[in-house]
């Protein structure tokens, strides 16, 4: 989806690369301690680190922030700790492949909304490039459904 070649080779798509790797274990880590840890405290790291992290890059893209722009923080904070929550708990209860196709919605999301806000159409690769992530997950979920079906004693 992102096409590394040329032109449309960023930086910004090297951060997208690192965000779906540390998001992907975040679930994992949620599903391996989620039991045995509180809820506050995950989020307490899981909100943590990403913003020492992104504090380090603060000298070099800095602005100051209109008033009305405090709105959207708190907005963004409320809604993004809520979800975060929300997904940590999915992955806690439900097995990974199954809580997983779930959250690819987020890449329907994500077009919808860079529509709306920004006028971005997505071209055929974006389209291309969900489809095969998102039809790969759903195989994933039901190849583990079928096994965990099988594995089940009958009655």
């Amino acid at each position: 989806m992102v096409r590394p070649n040329g032109e449309a080779f960023q930086v910004g798509a090297l951060v997208l690369v690192g965000a779906a790797l540390f998001y992907a274990l975040m679930m994992i880590t949620a599903r391996r301690y989620g039991a045995r840890e509180h809820l506050w405290a995950m989020l307490f790291y899981m909100t943590c680190v990403p913003l020492l992290v992104t504090a380090l890059t603060l000298p070099w893209v800095w602005q100051t922030p209109q008033p009305w722009h405090w709105v959207g923080f708190f907005a963004s904070g409320i809604l993004g700790v809520a979800a975060t929550a929300f997904i940590t708990l999915a992955f806690r209860f439900a097995p990974a492949a199954i809580a997983a196709p779930f959250d690819y919605t987020a890449m329907l999301w994500a077009v919808l909304l860079g529509w709306w806000f920004w006028g971005e159409m997505p071209d055929l690769w974006v389209w291309v490039g969900s489809a095969l992530i998102m039809g790969s997950g759903l195989a994933v979920a039901y190849h583990d459904r079928r096994t965990t079906l099988k594995r089940r004693p009958t009655a």
